[in-house]
């Protein structure tokens, strides 16, 4: 098996990267979203990466594999509890990351094992713009877009910072495959059919054949 070195360095496109967060008086939202076509719900695609993690201060780190029809989309996922900020409750904040690298079919990754809270330093000046935005009185939104002050607030210092954020660090390798199968993610072309439709085509069938039936009868009576 090959070993990693011991440093390297990923240069991470933000309009690759899915973050979501929270903030000081708003709950999670996605602050970042891919470029990319996930054919599912950002929402979703995040919830079975992360499905079972119990995040730390210490960054969780998994790879996987987003497959859609025959395409592959590599990725590396990270989620770990900001050292510093909590929400007004004294909640903790906790990050989600994922990152689709360029090279969409990678069999394994190497990245630095902090590169999550190395991202999200490097975005501190939007993150904290965002994060001040008071939205007690607001309901949480439902697919997680945050509401457009804390979007605006966020953007406004995002488009002052380089659209690349090159992180270099103690380097993990990360395997997309064999090792992490079971973060292997399908993402669906088409919606679910709806559910009894082969019951209601019957139904629809049978009634139109008793009307025919019905209405032959009548016209044999009256000849």
């Amino acid at each position: 098996m090959d070993h990693p070195p011991n440093v390297c360095t990923i240069e991470v496109d933000l309009d690759r990267v899915l973050w979501l967060t929270r903030g000081r008086r708003w709950s999670y939202a996605f602050l970042l979203k891919p470029l990319i076509s996930p054919g599912d719900s950002w929402m979703s695609i995040q919830a079975r990466i992360f499905d079972g993690v119990k995040p730390s201060v210490s960054p969780y780190s998994v790879a996987g594999k987003a497959v859609e029809a025959v395409f592959e989309r590599a990725f590396i996922a990270t989620a770990f509890v900001d050292p510093v900020r909590r929400d007004e409750w004294g909640r903790d904040v906790v990050h989600h990351l994922v990152w689709f690298p360029p090279d969409e079919r990678a069999a394994r990754m190497v990245a630095p094992a902090d590169w999550g809270p190395r991202l999200v330093d490097a975005l501190a000046p939007a993150y904290d713009a965002a994060f001040a935005v008071d939205l007690a009185d607001r309901g949480d939104e439902r697919d997680l877009d945050p509401i457009a002050e804390v979007r605006d607030a966020f953007e406004r210092e995002r488009d002052r910072l380089p659209p690349r954020v090159v992180l270099s660090g103690r380097a993990v390798m990360l395997y997309a495959l064999q090792a992490f199968e079971t973060k292997r993610v399908v993402l669906p072309q088409t919606r679910p059919r709806p559910r009894h439709t082969a019951g209601r085509a019957l139904f629809v069938w049978v009634a139109a054949f008793g009307a025919l039936l019905l209405l032959a009868l009548a016209l044999r009576r009256c000849s």
